[in-house]
This record gives C-alpha cells, structure tokens and sequence, in this order.
C-alpha cells in the first residue's frame, strides 16, 4: 500500500501488523516491512522482500521555521533562530503553503546555524582549491590571495595574478643603473 504523507504532518510512524492470509497470488507471513520513499523512486516488485534489509531509499523532507518570511522573523530576536555567521533564507517549497525560513551558514563557513557558535570558519586555503598562485591567506568568512615581494595583482590564477608593480620596476632600474654609474651633482653658488 502507498499513502502520500499529509501536508504539514509533524510525525511519521509506520505500525506493522501480522498477515498470514493469501490475497490474489501473494501470500503473507510474519515477515511485514514499512519504509519511507520519496514519490516515484520506487516500484515494488516482489524480489525487494528477498533482500529488504540491504535496501536504502531516497526520501525528500522539506521543512522550514514558523510560518513566517525571513524579514519578519528578524523583527523578533527572541524567537528568531539564525545565529551568528549565518544567513536566513526564506523556504521556497513546491507545495502551495504557508511561508517559513530556513538558516544557513554564511559563505565561508559551516556548521550548524541553528547552534550559538555552530557556523565555524573554512580555512579555505587548507579546504578547498582557492587558485592562489603565490599564497594564501585565510581571512574570516573568505581568503585572500598573496603576491611576493615587489609585484601587484589579486595573486588568482583566474584574476589579475600577480605582475611587476611599477614602483618596482623603476627601483630595479635605479639599481641597475647606480650599480655602474655613481653621479653627484652639486650646485655651486
């Protein structure tokens, strides 16, 4: 038998009961399996009560805060439950329903939004591929690439990488030329 479960149910139990009658060409024996599966992604066929146990399904659960937007939730701090370095993002839902809102950690980092200190920091240059060309350096909720000594630029491959500043491209010159030629110029009255 397949139900759909009812909007807004809170709970979801399956009870089992013993059948040991024969209904059409299945017959019943103590053996009753329940599950949960989201709408069609699965068809029973006979040979799954074989091998029930060693079988997972896929199940969709959407929920959400209250019934009310992000916006007006935020209005009141002590029912609203998005803690710190995390973002509230009102729910979108399928379903024709009442508004709600879910809580996200800010980009940067993760955790549990819902917790006082859930959402910790990424140290995106230990967690992730950040493109950095020369370095990186790991800042609250981001990073920052780094250029060596004496060039500019973002220090991203994908950006402006890093380049000979102009300050030190006129120093390396003066260097350059003062090694072989030492002028003083003096002014006399």
């Amino acid at each position: 038998m397949q139900i759909p479960i009812p909007y807004l149910a809170q709970e979801f139990r399956i009870e089992a009961q013993r059948a040991t009658r024969k209904v059409g060409n299945w017959s019943f024996n103590n053996c009753t399996y329940g599950f949960l599966a989201y709408k069609d992604q699965y068809i029973f066929q006979e040979t799954d009560l074989d091998n029930m146990k060693n079988r997972s399904f896929l199940v969709a659960l959407e929920w959400s805060v209250g019934n009310t937007s992000c916006k007006e939730a935020k209005k009141n701090k002590t029912s609203y439950i998005c803690k710190e370095n995390s973002v509230c993002v009102d729910f979108n839902s399928d379903f024709d329903r009442d508004p709600g809102y879910n809580c996200r950690c800010a980009q940067g980092f993760k955790g549990n939004p819902y917790l006082t200190d859930g959402c910790q920091d990424i140290n995106e240059c230990e967690e992730i591929q950040t493109f950095c060309i020369h370095g990186c350096v790991n800042t609250i909720g981001g990073f920052t690439c780094q250029c060596p000594i004496g060039m500019s630029g973002d220090g991203s491959l994908y950006g402006s990488g890093c380049y000979r500043s102009e300050a030190a491209k006129s120093l390396r010159n003066f260097l350059y030329i003062g090694q072989y030629t030492l002028i003083f110029q003096k002014t006399l009255p």
